[in-house]
This record gives structure tokens, C-alpha cells and sequence, in this order.
């Protein structure tokens, strides 16, 4: 019987034990989320960065490729009486049309990859500041934890030291304060005696 009572004490404590491992192993990740998703935005960022940077370049290249179609288009008017310049004109037209399809095409791309940058930007300025936050907040709890403790130390000590002067003079009082006993003579009633006297003769 002792030993099952001292197993269960022991399993009791190991796992009390194992759940606040738990509890602190959960709060350290806590703790660390925000930074690691923020590690995790700022390569996302830098990824789009990059792909803005790209169409940015792109679109400069269609802009000089579609200036060139334009030229080829005016310059083919010019000459559309004749059947080369009526072949001219089509194939400039085309390739005109097709730089603005382009154009297009990766204007609204850098549109796209612009909102998504924002919209990381501010998830990776919350994440950034949620850390700090936490931090700040640790901080602040490990201080007011400790003004605590040492609130409940002095409010003990202070406790403490009425108690003992209390007990002083709850000890001090009874004897000091000795009730004075007078001794009451009997009154004896004649009546009551000679009443007495009668029945006994």
C-alpha cells in the first residue's frame, strides 16, 4: 500500500511537472511567433521586390518597343498607297497592337505585385511591432512581479511584528488586571434557622 501511494505521488508530480514544461515551451513559442512570421514576410517581400523591380524593367522595354511601333505605323502611312506600303502598314499595326497588349499585360501585373507589397509591408510592420509589444509587455510583468513580491514581503513583516506586540500585552493584561475578590459573609436568616430548630426537636 505505501508504495502505490508513493507511486501515484510521484506520477502526480512528473506530470504536473511535464505539463508545466509544456505551458513554457508554448509560451516561448508564443513569444516568438511574430518574429518568425516577420522573418518569413521579409522573404516574401524581398521576393516581390524583386518581381516589381523586373516588370518595372519590362514595362520600360515596352514602352521604347511600342514608341518604335508607333514610328513604323506613321512611317508606313506615309507609303500606304502602294502595295508594299499597305504590307507595311499591316504588319506595323500588328506588332503595334501587340506591344500594347504587352504593355498591358504587365502594367496590370506591377499593379498586382505593388498591392501584395503593401499588403506585406503593413503584415510585416504589425508582426515587427506585435514583437516589441510583447517584449515591452514581458518586461513589464517581470517588474511589476517583482514590486509585487516585495509588497507581500514588507506587508508580511509588518503583519508579523503586530502580531507579536498583540500577544505582549494580551499576556501582560491578565496580570496586571487582577480581579480583587471580597469575601462575602453569609447572610444567615433567623427565621430560616429557627425553623430549623424546630423540626430537628
Amino acid at each position: 500500500m505505501p508504495r502505490n501511494k508513493a507511486a501515484k505521488r510521484t506520477n502526480k508530480s512528473q506530470t504536473m511537472s511535464n505539463i508545466l514544461v509544456s505551458v513554457q515551451k508554448m509560451e516561448k513559442d508564443f513569444m516568438q511567433t511574430p518574429s518568425r512570421l516577420a522573418a518569413q514576410l521579409s522573404k516574401e517581400v524581398n521576393a516581390h521586390k524583386q518581381q516589381e523591380s523586373k516588370l518595372k524593367n519590362a514595362i520600360d522595354k515596352t514602352k521604347s518597343a511600342l514608341k518604335n511601333a508607333e514610328a513604323r505605323v506613321q512611317s508606313a502611312m506615309k507609303v500606304k498607297h502602294t502595295s508594299a506600303g499597305k504590307k507595311q502598314l499591316k504588319t506595323a499595326k500588328k506588332v503595334h497592337g501587340e506591344a500594347i497588349k504587352l504593355h498591358t499585360q504587365l502594367s496590370k501585373q506591377l499593379q498586382a505585385v505593388s498591392n501584395a507589397l503593401e499588403a506585406l509591408w503593413n503584415k510585416h510592420a504589425k508582426l515587427t511591432s506585435l514583437g516589441k509589444y510583447l517584449s515591452q509587455f514581458e518586461k513589464e510583468w517581470s517588474k511589476s512581479a517583482k514590486k509585487a513580491k516585495a509588497k507581500t514581503k514588507v506587508k508580511a513583516k509588518v503583519k508579523s511584528q503586530p502580531r507579536k506586540a498583540k500577544a505582549k500585552t494580551h499576556t501582560e493584561s491578565p496580570v496586571a488586571e487582577q480581579p480583587q475578590h471580597q469575601q462575602v459573609e453569609p447572610a444567615h436568616d433567623h427565621v430560616s434557622l429557627e425553623e430549623t430548630a424546630e423540626l430537628v426537636s
